[in-house]
């Protein structure tokens, strides 16, 4: 992966194994190249950066602490709300964001309504 540093690539897909660790299905140039450790992303983004998702979806807010959670409004930059009832509330993600401090939300969907940007810590394990 040492020749794709630097490089602009697409992300598209997220899988996240049965540890919780995540990986992205990354293309360069229109070709896949394979999974991409989101471990390995960390700082290399140096300004918020949208991901494509494809048909894999569909996650659950499974956190025990929804408390803890907050909707971001990315075009403000503010937070709007906490996602306390959304507990195990089932969301379609249609893209994610990747901010330069190596957090990551999920803009999350239910039906055709648009909830919010959700850190994806609060999909634990899926």
């Amino acid at each position: 992966m040492k020749y794709y540093n630097n490089k602009p690539l697409l992300l598209t897909r997220e899988y996240v194994n049965e540890e919780g660790t995540s990986y992205w299905s990354a293309y360069y140039n229109g070709k896949w190249i394979g999974y991409i450790n989101s471990y390995a992303l960390k700082n290399s983004v140096t300004k918020d950066t949208y991901f494509g998702w494809g048909e894999n979806n569909a996650r659950v807010f499974n956190t025990p602490n929804p408390q803890k959670y907050w909707l971001y409004n990315a075009p403000a930059d503010k937070w709007v709300k906490r996602m306390t009832g959304y507990k195990n509330q089932k969301f379609t993600i249609k893209r994610s964001l990747a901010r330069a401090d190596g957090s990551l939300y999920y803009s999350c969907y239910i039906g055709d309504k648009w909830i919010g940007y959700i850190n994806s810590w609060g999909f634990q394990n899926q």
